[in-house]
């Protein structure tokens, strides 16, 4: 089975990830689940977090390839890693141009090791504890990074983060295309949860908002203003039905960043007012006031944008977003030429190593 991808600005992606026990309930076959789920999406490596599932679980598969003869062998290499620790790094580093599924059409090249000593288990519940290199040693750091709650990006510069900024809010608002399917930031929970705990009416609702949004992210060109409408009138529905539920916060944010997509951006932001307002505890407030400041910004309201932005750091100076936008903060409104005099002029401020 194909499971959809998370995408980055999803809570999950920056949980530290749980052991997998020897009875965990069907591992064999979620381990077939996500190399299939792997080669779908054309990725060479996959950590269960990327789908939504908050355990230390890797799988990685890829052709071997010579140096010599710049060729790919055969057959692929796969590695199932159980529980993997990172023992040893060696010294020589070398930089390798990556991407991640989580993070898609976004492509940097990140200094890592050559080489590490690892220890996992495989299916089988073997040991291993092994000196690896080439792909396999940069696959297995880049989604042992994941199982940590980090993502590629983390460990560019400042400076890097700050010029990919714009694309990074575009994968975390779910303005992208891919070939695969994702589960984007705001869709949170499984339907056979939310159905065995509730009743026929909210069922219905539900069953509905969720077949919607499977058709959406099967063809995501299909989302068009017509489509974009009907997806907010059924998450409104649902909130102004159900004002206590936990679903709803969530369905109001999904109902801005719809808007915020289609360039409604006053209805985005007063969707986005709401859900500060009045569920203050809800666990994506953080993400919401960001995503208000980038609607501001899209639409070109900049003053508002950046009394937004501001508003997000004082708030939360320690949220993972918080860096980068105070790196961005002082060029928002500025052409892509005044940009790059700004980065130009302030490099020796800027050019921070990232962890």
């Amino acid at each position: 089975m194909i499971h959809p991808i998370v995408g980055l600005g999803h809570s999950i992606l920056r949980q530290v990830a749980k052991p997998v026990e020897k009875d965990y309930p069907g591992l064999k076959e979620l381990v077939a689940d996500m190399y299939e789920t792997m080669y779908a999406a054309d990725g060479v490596g996959l950590a269960a977090p990327q789908i939504n599932l908050p355990i230390r679980l890797v799988v990685v598969g890829f052709r071997p390839y010579d140096e010599k003869t710049e060729t790919y062998g055969e057959p692929t290499e796969e590695h199932t890693l159980i529980n993997p620790e990172i023992v040893a790094f060696g010294e020589k580093k070398d930089w390798f141009n990556e991407g991640c599924l989580s993070v898609p059409d976004i492509h940097e090249d990140v200094l890592r090791p050559t080489t590490i000593r690892l220890r996992w288990y495989d299916e089988e519940w073997n040991l291993h504890d092994e000196e690896i290199d080439g792909l396999f040693a940069r696959v297995a750091q880049h989604e042992v990074d994941h199982l940590e709650g980090k993502v590629f990006t983390d460990r560019l510069s400042n400076l890097k983060r700050t010029m990919i900024k714009r694309k990074l809010n575009d994968v975390v608002s779910g303005r992208v295309r891919t070939a695969y399917r994702m589960l984007k930031m705001f869709v949170m929970l499984a339907t056979a949860a939310v159905l065995t705990a509730c009743g026929p009416s909210r069922e219905e609702r539900v069953a509905q908002i969720e077949e919607m949004e499977d058709s959406v992210f099967e063809s995501p060109a299909a989302l068009d203003t017509n489509v974009a409408e009907e997806l907010t009138t059924l998450y409104m529905a649902f909130a102004d039905k159900y004002p206590a539920d936990s679903l709803t916060p969530a369905y109001l944010m999904k109902a801005a960043e719809t808007q915020a997509g289609i360039l409604h951006t006053e209805r985005a932001i007063a969707l986005y007012d709401r859900v500060v307002d009045n569920y203050p505890d809800f666990g994506d407030v953080p993400m919401c006031l960001f995503l208000k400041g980038n609607a501001y910004e899209q639409n070109e309201q900049f003053d508002e944008a950046r009394r937004t932005y501001e508003e997000f750091l004082e708030k939360y100076p320690d949220h993972y977003m918080a860096p980068s936008t105070r790196q961005m903060l002082p060029m928002i409104g500025m052409s892509a030429e005044e940009m790059l005099d700004y980065i130009m002029a302030h490099a020796s401020d800027t050019l921070i190593a990232g962890v």
